[in-house]
This record gives structure tokens, sequence and C-alpha cells, in this order.
């Protein structure tokens, strides 16, 4: 016996926008810079229930199937926790409770209203048959959009307005993916109008989660704006001398002060702090770890404190003190000895943005602390060119920007290298 088909021009574009969801995910799962991120875990799951979505949702249209109803309904509520978790993961490193709680206790009124005799309805509009969810469980499931847009519009907005200005042009983009998902759901109403008009949303749709995709994808730092911020990191030997010294904003505490500062705490604080041991101590508007090694003490000022944070700088000093084991066995203080630290922070604190610069308008070139640049510096420049004049051009420049500034320099000459040979291989 043959099944008949309810060709309708929803089953289409539903089945379109589910492929370009799934592509989506796929870019993201595969994309080297975003999947070691754990929290974008939760993100990932919810793309995927929205790739599912829109398949079952296809499907229940194509054979007017009331159990694929119900199924893509009940999907609203996983969607909505795993958008919740994971921006509440990225924007505060931890899950609001209430919310949760809230969320789930909703979820579970959705799941029993799914059950009931008005829960689907099939009928005709405009020429063409529908099948739709009806009754209570219309109502919660619109509610579950309604919570859904309201989370990623709140993530696009405190993302955008958080920026520094190094990733403004990411952050714009950003803004503009997260308003097109928030306007599915805004002119979701108008499907109410004419049925039609949701094949126009879910093509707004699917833009807006491609482009959220590739910005995430392309500068994954977009996620770490939240949820802390960090400012300073300083490398002293046994005695206290600077060995290094990192900003990722401005800061009008120099060197001397800041070494001084920590050398007093760390005497204070001797008792309590033991080899590999490792303390927080919270200031005004942030918070101060102090690392204590074999070789090294290090201090980092952030905005707070996390165990991403804490990983991220027990494995910069374990590589710090490999890489400049020799030096550090001999007693070297020269700061310019361990100026390929700066890899290291590149390595481990890369997904940070820098915020040095806080508008166009200012100085990028500033008076640099070093005279020289750093051998392993200088031999990745000499990848760049051998062109002696340039060479020298680019060290002299390198000598006069912000500290910290080289891996942002090297950053963007991959980033462009990398687009370049996509555009040669697009022309071949």
């Amino acid at each position: 016996m043959l099944v008949q088909l309810n060709l309708n021009p929803i089953v289409s574009i539903d089945l379109t926008v589910g492929t370009l969801v799934l592509i989506s995910l796929i870019i993201t799962i595969i994309a080297p810079k975003t999947k070691k991120i754990f929290h974008l875990i939760f993100i990932k799951l919810g793309i995927l229930g929205i790739a599912m979505f829109y398949f079952l949702e296809a499907l229940s249209f194509l054979f007017l199937s009331e159990i694929l109803t119900i199924i893509s309904g009940i999907l609203l509520f996983p969607i909505t926790i795993f958008f919740l978790i994971g921006i509440n993961y990225i924007t505060r490193e931890k899950v609001n409770t209430f919310s949760l709680v809230s969320t789930c206790c909703l979820g579970v009124i959705l799941c029993v209203f799914a059950f009931f005799p008005e829960a689907v309805v099939i009928g005709y509009e405009d020429r063409f048959l529908m099948i739709q969810r009806g009754g209570w469980f219309k109502v919660i499931a619109e509610i579950f959009h309604i919570l859904f847009i309201g989370i990623v519009g709140y993530w696009g907005i405190i993302t955008w307005v958080n920026a520094p200005f190094l990733i403004k042009k990411e952050a714009n983009l950003f803004l503009i993916a997260t308003s097109f998902m928030v306007v599915r759901g805004l002119i979701n109403l108008l499907v109410y109008i004419h049925p039609l008009w949701i094949l126009g949303v879910n093509i707004v749709f699917a833009v807006g989660i491609i482009l959220l995709t590739l910005v995430i994808t392309n500068e994954p730092k977009i996620l770490f704006i939240f949820p802390f911020m960090l400012h300073r990191i300083l490398v002293r030997d046994k005695n206290g001398y600077p060995l290094f010294d990192h900003d990722w904003s401005k800061s009008k505490i120099n060197e001397q002060v800041f070494t001084g500062f920590l050398n007093a705490i760390q005497l204070m604080s001797a008792e309590v702090m033991n080899l590999g041991g490792l303390l927080d101590i919270d200031l005004k508007e942030g918070i101060l770890m102090i690392h204590e090694s074999h070789y090294v003490s290090v201090g980092l000022v952030s905005s707070k404190t996390s165990k991403f944070l804490r990983n991220s700088l027990s494995h910069f000093i374990e590589d710090f003190e490999t890489l400049f084991e020799l030096n550090l066995k001999k007693g070297v203080k020269d700061p310019k000895k361990y100026e390929p630290a700066y890899l290291l922070i590149d390595k481990y604190f890369a997904n940070f943005p820098m915020r040095l610069i806080e508008d166009i308008k200012d100085d990028i070139l500033l008076e640099s602390k070093y005279l020289e640049i750093p051998k392993q510096i200088e031999q990745k420049l000499k990848s760049i060119t051998i062109n002696q004049d340039e060479l020298n051009l680019l060290k002299s420049e390198l000598l006069k920007a912000p500290v910290g500034f080289t891996t942002e320099f090297f950053s963007l000459y991959d980033k462009l290298t990398r687009e370049d040979d996509q555009d040669s291989n697009q022309i071949n």
C-alpha cells in the first residue's frame, strides 16, 4: 500500500534549513580553534537539537505524523536547556540554578501537555494541508521559543557591549548573527497571519546560525570576553627579580612597583605557600593569583579566577621553566633572554582578548621596554620576508609596539595568509 505524501513547500524549506544548521555544527566540531573549548559543547548540542528539530518538522509535514510533531515540539525543551547552560558557562562559568530549575519544570509541563488529545491539529490553511501543535502544548512550546530568543539575544548584546576594540568587528558580526536568530522567533508570530511566512522566517534563522558559527570558529576570543578579564602577568625568579611581564589591558602601575608589591605579598604569605602552591588574593576590583614553582614565582591579575584559568596558568609555568631551564639554573636575570615567553602566552592565553587599544584614535605604536627582538621571534619574521629592508622595518615597528602585541601581529598574519590561500584555491 502506497503512502500518500503531503508535498508541502514547508517540507523542502525545513529540510534545507536543517541541512544548513547541520553543516554549521560540523564546521564548529572540526574547526581547530574551537574543538577543545569545553563550554562550547553545550552550544554544539543545542545546534544539533535545532537541526533535528527542522528534520522532524519536515518529516511530520511530509507524512502528517502526529508523533513526529510531538517529538519536534518536545525538542524545544532540551534545545533551550543546552543554550542556557552553554551561555551561562561562557558568560559567568557557572549555571544559574534558579533559571535552570525553572526551565526544567516548564519542560516537564511541556511533555505532559504533549500527550493531551488536542496537542496536534491537522487542517487546511490556504490550500495547504498543515499539521501543527495545538492547545496548551502549543502555548508552552511558544514560551520556549520566547525563552530561546531571550537567551540568545542577551548573549549577543552583552558580548557586543563588552567586546574590546581589537575584536569589535567580530562582535558586530556576532550581534548581527544573534539578531537574525532572535528575529526568527519574533517574526514567528506572522505564521498565524499566513502559514507560508514560515519560509522566509526559517531562512533568516539559518543565515543567523551559520554566521554565528563562522564568527566563533574564526575568532574564539569572542567566547572569552566573559566571565573574566585578564590584566597582567609577571614572572619573577626566587629572589624577586622580574623576568617576564605581559599586559592584556592598560595598567597605571609600572613593572618595578608591581614587582615590589608581589614580593611583599609573597613574604607575608610565605607560611601558607609551599612549593607548587597557589594563592588567591582578593583585590578591590579583581583577584591576584600567585603561583610558586621550582624556579619562578608568577603573579596573574584578573577580574575573577576559574578552574580553566588556573590550569592555563599552571601549564604556562611548566612550559616556561622547561623552555628557559638553562637560564633559570644559571640565574640569568636579563628580561631580554625571556622574551620568547610571548610564544607561551599565545599558546595558553591566546583566546583572551587584548584590551590595550580601546579606540581607533589610540596610538598603536607605543614605547617598548626592550631594545632587541628575541631570536625566536626574529626567525619567525624571516619566514614572512627575506627582504632585509622589509625585515628591519618589521623589527623596528614591533620594538615600538605595546608589550604582547607581537602575538596579535603573528595571529593576524596567519589569518590573512590562510584567507589568501583559500582565495588562490578558489581561483585555481
